[in-house]
This record gives C-alpha cells, structure tokens and sequence, in this order.
C-alpha cells in the first residue's frame, strides 16, 4: 500500500531561504531495512 499526502501553501526553509522546496519521506512498515533505506535515500 502507498499513501501520499500532499498540502499546499505550507512554509517553509531549506539552506536559509524561502524559495519554492519539497519534503518527502517514506515509511515503510516491516518492508525495509536499513540497508535498502541508505540504497533509496542516496538515489
């Protein structure tokens, strides 16, 4: 299963400034571990 959740017009910083970003991060229960999770956050 997948769920994403998107909001708008939410502020906020990276680096210092307020210029256009995104965050994302995924959870996974059980699926992976910790190795697969290095393998996906460096790609």
């Amino acid at each position: 299963y997948v769920m994403i959740v998107l909001k708008g017009s939410v502020p906020i910083a990276f680096g210092g400034t307020e210029q256009p970003a995104a965050y994302g991060e995924l959870v996974s229960i059980g699926g992976l571990g910790g190795d697969v999770n290095k393998k996906l956050s460096a790609a």
